[in-house]
């Protein structure tokens, strides 16, 4: 497409989605027919010139968040409601409102725990820019080795560091080791230790509950 068509393009779609007017219109003005205005308009999209996102956010089950503060003793409880019954949609809508709780919760000098997995692969990716300083941001469980790299294992902590301009710790060992011996080794590493020491002074840890089910990952890991 050269440079005129493709400014057409974008200004054809601009008329449509930001001044809402009327595909009939558009052609009007542009000289050029409707189904050529339609034609415009779906291939800008699929281009990805245009994105569209629906923001729910606000709902909230608020009854049942407040029944479950009252019975557990929690301070604040947030229960997205499912608007698109799609596992993937659900865990997206999930983390983003996760993402925005997050931030009321974090302050400059605070050391932050983190773990890993689908969940927090999600997470991380709704994790935006946040006006905080003298942040350190933890890994606070080893990795799998079959499958940490697929479910983000440092996802949350790269998000974090670049969110907040802080500085990122992760532990370079798994999860699970075959004997005690060798546990002890690891927690004894200079590596390791420091990033065990700063786990017990975090003020923040950041995780999901996981399934408890031979589909988890610890399970599928041995």
């Amino acid at each position: 497409m050269n440079k005129d068509k493709l400014v057409q393009m974008l200004r054809i779609t601009g008329k449509y989605y930001i001044q809402h007017m009327s595909q009939r219109d558009i052609a009007a003005q542009e000289g050029v027919s409707v189904p050529t205005v339609s034609r415009m308009i779906n291939r800008a999209m699929e281009s990805g010139y245009v994105n569209i996102s629906i923001d729910y956010s606000f709902l909230s089950e608020d009854e049942l968040a407040k029944e479950l503060r009252k019975r557990y003793g929690l301070k604040d409880v947030t229960i997205t409601p499912v608007i698109i019954s799609d596992p993937d949609t659900v865990l997206l809508d999930t983390c983003k409102a996760a993402a925005l709780s997050i931030q009321e919760h974090l302050k400059s000098g605070m050391i932050i725990g983190t773990a890993w997995g689908r969940t927090m692969k999600c997470l991380a990716s709704c994790i935006g820019k946040m006006d905080l300083e003298e942040i350190k941001v933890i890994q606070l469980n080893g990795r799998s080795a079959e499958v940490a790299v697929a479910k983000g294992a440092d996802a949350m902590v790269n998000a974090l560091i670049t969110a907040t301009g802080g500085q990122g710790y992760t532990i370079p060992t798994p999860a699970v080791v075959d004997d005690a011996q060798m546990a002890d080794m690891l927690r004894n590493d200079s590596g390791v230790k420091k990033v065990l020491e700063l786990a017990e002074q975090c003020n923040v840890a950041i995780f999901s509950v996981g399934i408890m089910s031979r589909d988890s990952i610890m399970s599928k890991s041995g």
